[in-house]
């Protein structure tokens, strides 16, 4: 227990803001995407193959709600890197 303590004490510390506020704003973005992406990744493709359509519905009302297009908007905007294209 110990040592699962020391290696999430400094991840823990951040979320608090020992480190400052940007470094606790940058901690909990990118924690918050490093678990959101994947798991609506892996719902989207399960709701896909299954083969009922209620999912699909649900699903829909889901992503289609504005609180979660601007919970991901907003995720998105502040942890992404945005890099103007090659011209």
């Amino acid at each position: 227990m110990e040592q699962l303590l020391a290696i999430v004490a400094p991840l823990l510390s951040a979320y608090v803001g020992d480190f400052g506020w940007a470094v606790q704003v940058v901690s909990i973005v990118g924690t918050l995407r490093l678990f959101f992406k994947p798991i609506m990744a892996a719902v989207t493709s399960a709701v896909k193959e299954s083969s009922s359509l209620k999912d699909d519905e649900i699903l829909g009302k889901v992503t289609g709600n504005s609180i979660y297009k601007g919970f991901v908007f907003l995720i998105d905007l502040i942890s992404s890197i945005k890099v103007n294209p090659k011209k």
